[in-house]
């Protein structure tokens, strides 16, 4: 398995399992195997196995099976109950990383992979734990989940890489300088945000806030933003609406904030460079958008290089308000005693 030679060790691990047919381990290297010859229901059939004998098995298998099988949560109670037994095993604390990305405990995540750096564990392509890393995460959330590795082993202390690959999609739409080649990137970067967007999405983009604007003044404590938004879109003003809209997710995100393992102080005290590198992916993209488009002026904006045509302008703010709640909603703990306010 070191040498990468997967076929030549799932066939030894086959006759070791002749003799050693208890042995959890060997179930998880047979496992990673399969996933490097791409033979998942196999390895699916294993890690399904390991999952039903858990109580059997070693806390960092069970953690491994979990991920695979897409039971995040039972994997995160996992790492839980075996933080002080493993404490200083590289291997729990990646798989760590890895339950805590996919519950969007982001800051989680970059502390766990912050261990394995000290405890010199190195992340290569091709490796056992690439395989299980890629069965875990789709592809966008695989690449993102690197960049926070990447930033953990270069021991900054700044979400650099991350912060890099987030901003991309949005440089990407803003630098085009041919309007059909915007309207394609405005397009993949709604579709990043969720994949229910289109551009016929983007093309109703004012009727959607105008909808938006009406389902806000239904509440009492929101009519205020309902007003100032409505107003911004009558005026064409859509840097405000942004702005307006961006201040409403974040007093939003402290009411969530246990959804993401953080504090209501440390996301009301946190810059916004800060706090959108603790968040999860699409949540942090679409709130760099708004920031970028209602602050032209600030450090961190792109806004200012190019101006975008309204339709295109008001759908992608129409499409991150609905991603942002989208979005908060799946990651909504699931047990009772977590639950914060309703979505």
């Amino acid at each position: 398995m070191n040498a990468h030679k997967y076929k030549e060790a799932a066939e030894a691990i086959d006759r070791l399992l002749d003799e050693y047919d208890h042995d959890h381990q060997l179930f998880v290297s047979l496992a990673r195997c399969q996933l490097a010859l791409e033979q998942f229901d196999e390895a699916l059939h294993n890690y399904t196995h390991l999952l039903q004998y858990s109580e059997d098995a070693d806390i960092i298998s069970a953690i491994e099976a979990a991920l695979v099988l897409d039971k995040s949560n039972d994997a995160f109670r996992l790492c839980q109950m075996g933080r002080d037994q493993y404490e200083g095993n590289a291997e729990f604390h990646f798989l760590c990383a890895l339950a805590a990305y996919k519950q969007g405990r982001i800051k989680v995540a970059a502390e766990q992979l912050g261990l394995c750096i000290r405890l010199e564990f190195e992340w290569d392509d091709d490796d056992p734990i690439d395989f299980v890393a890629q069965q875990v995460l789709p592809t966008r959330e695989f690449h993102d989940f690197e960049q926070l590795y990447l930033d953990a082993r270069e021991q900054t202390g700044k979400a650099q890489n991350r912060w890099f690959f987030l901003n991309m999609p949005i440089w990407e739409m803003l630098k085009a300088s041919d309007p059909k080649q915007q309207r394609k990137q405005a397009i993949a970067l709604a579709e990043l945000l969720s994949p229910h967007f289109s551009e016929l999405f983007l093309s109703n983009g004012k009727s959607e806030l105008w909808r938006i604007a009406n389902d806000l003044k239904e509440n009492k404590s929101q009519a205020a933003y309902s007003e100032g938004i409505s107003t911004a879109i009558r005026k064409g003003d859509f840097a405000k609406t942004a702005e307006l809209v961006l201040a409403l997710q974040l007093v939003h995100l402290q009411e969530f904030a246990s959804f993401f393992g953080l504090s209501e102080k440390e996301i009301k005290d946190s810059q916004l460079q800060s706090l959108l590198g603790m968040l999860p992916r699409r949540l942090a993209m679409g709130l760099i958008f708004l920031f970028s488009a209602g602050h032209a002026q600030e450090e961190i904006s792109h806004y200012n290089q190019i101006k975008l045509p309204d339709d295109i302008f008001a759908g992608l703010i129409a499409a991150c308000f609905i991603s942002f709640y989208q979005q908060v909603g799946e990651y909504r703990p699931h047990h009772a005693e977590q639950k914060g306010p309703d979505v």
